[in-house]
């Protein structure tokens, strides 16, 4: 009976929770990997831009300049909210469950409950990873994302700058032969460091920008005066293990910039349909250092008393008989930089 109890009692759960391998997460991971918790249900972020002042001259015996403090704005959001659950009932713990022989009597049912647990929490786990990355992918093509659901319709926006948004049209397209690519990158390289202080260190490409870049005969021709070895070097900073569905293409020497494909997709809750993470045409450039994190709000919950990522519950019914688990959680990816980011349309902005 202790295992029993032990098996759905909250700090276990948490622990198998925090033990379950993320799924493929490439920009959460490395451009979003700051984590803040909060017990409130509304999360405060500071906004500090900085000007780029210099000291100013005077004679040695007049009185020092007064330097004026430069102020900073306070935004409010409010952190959208998941919960899923499913159930389990003794019908589950009787069946053959995947994986085990058919000849054999396999494990026992509670073996099996607590394999089902296991399992129905790294779905739910995974599924708000996902909807994670999404956020992201979101933030970095748009400055926001759509928050639909249940009794929910709205839009988490931190304010893209439109200098910063850019659709290239007719022959500048990256499609057509007098397009030029490179001279592109290098003015929206420069952008970001004139607007943010940060020098980019890194360009996302969707699947299908990826033959209209390297066919592009500019682009050949700096690969030839450059002698740049695409999809050989390795990547200027260290990302880790290189995840599933992001493919790193090469160092460009000429602007200092890892690129990358991301051919990852999702299926949009609004009409089940899968779709690329990365939209088609879509490039992004953005720094690795840039201020953006995961905030995670308050968990409404009696049992939650503390700030976590991921909350998970479960309790029983005795008619009909079924044990429920719940997993919770508020996560807001959070973009603090946005003018840190450029995001163009290269290939469908017509004629």
């Amino acid at each position: 009976m202790g295992a029993t109890l032990d098996l759905f009692e909250y700090q276990t759960m948490l622990r198998v929770l925090e033990q379950v391998k993320k799924p493929k997460t490439f920009l959460r991971n490395n451009f979003f990997s700051g984590v803040e918790q909060s017990m409130t249900e509304q999360v405060m972020i500071d906004v500090y831009e900085g000007k780029r002042r210099t000291a100013v001259y005077v004679k040695p015996k007049h009185a020092a300049k007064v330097i004026d403090r430069i102020g900073y704005k306070t935004n409010s959001y409010k952190p959208p909210y998941v919960k899923m659950k499913t159930d389990t009932t003794a019908e589950d713990f009787l069946r053959r469950l995947p994986g085990e022989t058919i000849f054999s009597p396999g494990d026992s049912p509670m073996a099996r409950a607590a394999r089902r647990v296991g399992e129905d929490m790294i779905e739910m786990n995974d599924m708000i990873d996902r909807l994670e990355e999404y956020q992201c992918a979101q933030l970095v093509q748009n400055g926001s994302y759509n928050i639909v659901g249940d009794g929910i319709s709205e839009i988490i926006d931190f304010g893209l700058p439109p200098t910063h948004t850019i659709t290239l049209t007719g022959t500048s397209r990256w499609s057509q032969a007098t397009s030029v690519p490179m001279n592109n990158l290098r003015a929206w390289r420069r952008l970001i460091i004139q607007d943010s202080g940060l020098t980019p260190t890194d360009v996302l490409v969707s699947s299908d920008v990826v033959d209209t870049f390297y066919d592009n005969v500019q682009v050949q021709k700096h690969f030839n005066t450059w002698r740049m070895n695409m999809g050989t070097l390795q990547p200027v900073v260290d990302y880790g293990a290189q995840d599933s569905g992001v493919t790193f293409l090469g160092f460009l020497a000429e602007v200092g910039l890892n690129v990358w494909s991301y051919d990852e997709f999702y299926i949009d809750p609004m009409d089940g349909v899968e779709k690329p993470t990365i939209q088609s045409g879509k490039v992004a450039m953005l720094c690795k250092n840039m201020r953006a994190g995961r905030h995670y709000g308050a968990i409404r919950d009696l049992k939650a008393n503390f700030a976590v990522p991921r909350f998970p519950k479960s309790w029983e019914e005795e008619d009909p008989s079924v044990r429920w688990l719940m997993v919770q959680s508020a996560p807001m990816m959070a973009l603090h930089q946005t003018q840190a980011i450029v995001v163009a349309d290269v290939l469908n902005g017509g004629v």
